[in-house]
């Protein structure tokens, strides 16, 4: 269950894969695909790619590339009811609010 700020909590089931080359050690994809959600988005695909990179002045560190894809279902937008412009605002808020996250969560793995 997803909640966006000011929105209808959404009920969604996704898809999660988690590839980690062998001949790369320090490389590793992580796929997530919705299958289903009750309301506000028809289709999303995320992908994450994170990378080890060579220890820059003896601190070690990663890539981070992350896609979002999002197909919004037929929302009202403009005046009053603003649906659509509510979802993607919320949307935005929790892609800044994941990244945030990751990089804590890094900075605090390298310490």
């Amino acid at each position: 269950m997803d909640q966006l700020k000011g929105l209808k909590a959404v009920l969604s089931v996704n898809h999660a894969l988690v590839y980690a080359p062998p001949d790369q050690p320090g490389v590793t994809v992580i796929a997530n695909k919705q299958i289903y959600a009750d309301r506000y988005l028809e289709a999303m695909l995320d992908v994450t790619a994170l990378a080890e990179r060579a220890p820059s002045g003896g601190k070690p560190g990663v890539y981070l590339l992350k896609i979002r894809r999002m197909r919004f279902d037929r929302l009202q937008s403009g005046g009053l009811l603003d649906i659509r412009g509510k979802v993607v605002k919320g949307m935005r808020e929790q892609m800044v609010s994941d990244l945030q996250r990751l990089k804590a969560t890094g900075e605090q793995s390298t310490h």
